[in-house]
């Protein structure tokens, strides 16, 4: 896939197998203290789990993208489910060291950009738990429509409480 989102700070291009190592590393219990997937316990897991997101975004079912810093550092991913659905669902994470330097903000336009291109859909899902402030105000950047509150149990057995967001396409 030769898709590459270029902003003033990241590049955003399809993940590959390279980049499992610094995804599992990266991926930790701070990093998804309030979001649905546990860390991965092992890099083999986290292979598993990647490969077959790829394996997806080869059928063109959703876009597993890797967010890369101004000097290429790794920082983070962002995904899209549902590329075959009426309104994909968003999702994004940043490493501790990138968190609060507006990449998040940066890399959401980037994405939200691409796919409003394709003119395809008329919003976005995005869920983000209530506690976390910097992921709802992130949402709330955006033109939306703030839906309802669920509560939802981990795998691990941690309660997340998700809003759900529409982020309506920008055209």
């Amino acid at each position: 896939m030769n898709l590459q989102i270029t902003t003033k700070n990241l590049t955003i291009i399809p993940f590959t197998r390279s980049y499992i190592e610094p995804y599992h590393q990266e991926f930790t219990p701070e990093v998804t203290r309030y979001q649905y997937p546990d860390p991965f316990p092992n890099p083999d897991t986290a292979g598993q789990v990647l490969g077959g997101f790829m394996e997806a975004m080869e059928r063109g079912e959703m876009l597993e993208l890797v967010i890369l810093g101004p000097d290429g550092e790794f920082l983070g991913s962002a995904e899209v489910f549902g590329l075959r659905e009426r309104a994909p669902e968003l999702g994004l994470w940043l490493k501790g060291s990138a968190q609060g330097k507006g990449y998040g903000r940066e890399a959401l336009e980037g994405v939200l950009g691409y796919l409003d291109g394709l003119h395809r859909y008329e919003y976005y899902i995005y869920e983000a738990d209530e506690r976390n402030m910097p992921s709802v105000r992130l949402a709330e950047k955006f033109p939306h429509e703030k839906g309802g509150l669920e509560k939802v149990v981990t795998e691990s057995g941690r309660e997340l409480r998700l809003r759900t967001y529409r982020i309506y396409a920008r055209r």
